[in-house]
């Protein structure tokens, strides 16, 4: 749901018999297999059951980021499908199959993904083939950035991109698989001071906020729950760093991918309050 202006956001992810599924290295799951999409995380079952990054639903797209500073405006969602129809350029002149194989891969999961990622200065990692499409942001958390390792080793037929946002636009590169194994390098301005219960976030220097996290609900109905409150005047990068370090940090005090976690965005946070 969404709250009035200077009021807690929160976005809860529904869970499915109590599980989620959020950002983590990936994990050896018996009897089925995990595949790497960056900030989204696909796990497919030995029943064909999908989960992607949140609940699961066969063959559903669900939840995935916030996109605290996207708001829909007109500029933004000419963007967003203005980038969609350069990617959908790609996959039709190499004549992939992902379109008629799992058309929902692109036009839901990867338009939701950038949704929330797609902001000005974004660096996003693209790879896509006969059977999938996956996007990674570069430059946010260092975990991140390993995932494009991952992204080279799926299908030798695959093409791989690197997707650069600005405030007039965008380019979409295609990159050789060795070039883009080397966006593993791109710098990470952000880090953080603190533990997964407490932490600040900076870039640079420069605080951008603070997050922390409590579990609540009874033992067999526990939710992790993360809050964000971000500095004022902070970038709409920033708020993409501020969540999925939030998620980062939800995973690492909940002990594994299967537990249900909720965002809550607190106002933020004036520059008179931090000093």
């Amino acid at each position: 749901m969404e709250a009035s202006a200077g009021s807690v956001r929160r976005v809860e992810r529904p869970d499915l018999a109590q599980s989620t599924f959020s950002y983590a290295r990936p994990p050896s799951i018996q009897g089925g297999r995990f595949i790497w999409l960056g900030v989204r995380i696909r796990a497919i079952s030995p029943t064909g059951v999908r989960h992607v990054f949140g609940t699961a639903k066969a063959e559903s797209s669900l939840r995935t980021p916030t996109a605290p500073a996207r708001t829909g405006h007109p500029k933004e969602i000419v963007m967003l499908e203005t980038i969609i129809g350069a990617m959908r350029a790609q996959i039709e002149k190499y004549s992939l199959e992902v379109l008629q194989r799992y058309p929902d891969d692109l036009f839901i999961h990867d338009r939701r993904m950038l949704k929330f990622g797609a902001v000005p200065g974004a660096q996003i990692a693209w790879v896509v083939g006969h059977c999938h499409t996956h996007l990674v942001n570069l430059g946010i958390h260092p975990d991140e950035n390993q995932n494009v390792s991952y992204m080279t080793k799926l299908s030798s037929s695959d093409r791989f991109y690197l997707l650069k946002v600005t405030h007039s636009g965008f380019t979409l590169v295609e990159e050789s698989r060795e070039e883009f194994v080397a966006l593993a390098g791109t710098p990470v301005p952000y880090h953080s001071n603190g533990d997964a219960n407490s932490f600040s976030l900076f870039r640079g220097v420069s605080r951008i906020g603070a997050v922390t996290s409590e579990v609540i609900g009874s033992s067999e109905q526990r939710v992790f729950r993360g809050t964000i409150a971000p500095m004022a005047g902070v970038t709409a990068l920033d708020r993409v760093a501020l969540e999925l370090w939030c998620d980062k940090a939800l995973v690492k005090t909940a002990g594994t991918l299967f537990a249900r976690t909720e965002v809550d965005w607190a106002p933020a946070i004036a520059m008179a309050q931090a000093a």
